[in-house]
């Protein structure tokens, strides 16, 4: 019995250093592949996530973009009514002046029309409007195109980092597939389709 636990006793201090880094080296790749199988779900969760992301801001812009469009639309359109009122009542009063300047009640009646249009112009369009509405869109199209430039981004390091986590996770990366980096499949050497948007001619 005594020889036994001795040539045990030996066998263990027979163990070199080497070994003995050896069989941490390993119980450290071991774990740490271990933590890949939570790592890996745990990140391709979080692409969902930005993708999500990229999607909401996208449609955020294309529920509202039109929106305020319309709205710009809308605002041209009753001021330019408003103002083909005011025209209208214009020719009146030079009519009436220039045919009869002695028919009072017809001036009157004109010049009254064009002060209630002049009145109903600048109370609902005060300085015209038009640029507050204009800046508002332009203001708008830049930011949702911004928020949604910078979600693409954020997709884009979120799946170079899960590529790159595969690699040390090689074990885990078996039941986890890579995924397809957003634009990878494009050239930038490729040309940039033109834009359908045309500025409009100078007056």
């Amino acid at each position: 019995m005594y020889e036994y636990g001795e040539k045990l006793t030996l066998r263990r201090r027979s163990l070199s250093p080497v070994v003995w880094v050896i069989i941490a080296v390993v119980a450290l790749v071991a774990f740490g592949q271990l933590i890949g199988f939570f790592a890996l779900p745990s990140q391709r969760i979080g692409l969902d996530g930005k993708v999500g992301e990229v999607w909401n801001q996208t449609n955020r812009a294309s529920q509202l973009l039109p929106r305020l469009e319309a709205q710009l639309k809308y605002t041209v359109q009753a001021q330019k009514q408003v103002l083909d009122k005011i025209a209208a009542a214009r020719s009146d009063v030079l009519a009436a002046e220039q045919v009869n300047g002695s028919d009072q009640a017809k001036v009157l009646k004109s010049s009254t029309s064009t002060q209630i249009a002049l009145r109903a112009f600048y109370e609902n369009y005060p300085n015209f409007g038009l640029p507050t509405i204009q800046q508002g869109l332009l203001d708008e199209t830049a930011g949702s195109f911004n928020r949604i430039a910078y979600a693409r981004h954020q997709l884009i390091q979120a799946q170079v980092g899960y590529d790159q986590a595969r690699i040390w996770f090689f074990i885990a990366a078996i039941f986890n597939p890579s995924v397809e980096v957003l634009g990878s499949d494009q050239s930038p050497l490729t040309p940039v389709a033109p834009s359908s948007l045309q500025t409009p001619p100078a007056p």
